[in-house]
Parts: C-alpha cells; structure tokens; sequence
C-alpha cells in the first residue's frame, strides 16, 4: 500500500489530535491542559505515521527485493 507524505502526515495529525480531545474531555481538563494535550497527541500521530510509512516501504522495499530473479 503506497501512502504518500502527506497523507500519512495528515491521517497522523487527525488521528493524534482526535485521541488528544478525547483524553483532554474524558479527564475533564480546561483549555490550555486541553490545548497542550491535543497538540501532543497532533504531533505524535504525525511521527508515528511518518515512522509506520518509513517502516512499512523498506519492509515491502526488501521483500521486492529477496523475490527478484538473480
């Protein structure tokens, strides 16, 4: 499955901040514990979707190349 930069960025970027509201409303926070919450969440999302991208291309990257005719 190919997924570009900046779509692995972004889906990580809804992703983080989406679960960042969420711990931010189910522990009641006010805005800025809130704010930071989601903008963590933001930020770790786009790093482990740009990690998870990275990972998943030089696995498919090694196995294209151990089944090549030699």
């Amino acid at each position: 499955m190919k997924v570009a930069k900046d779509t692995a960025c972004a889906l990580g970027w809804l992703a983080g901040t989406t679960l960042g509201s969420g711990i931010a409303f189910l522990l009641q926070w006010q805005s800025y514990d809130a704010v930071w919450s989601v903008a963590i969440g933001g930020a770790a999302g786009t790093m482990i979707a740009l990690v998870y991208r990275f990972f998943i291309r030089r696995v498919q990257w090694h196995g294209t190349q151990k089944n090549s005719p030699q």
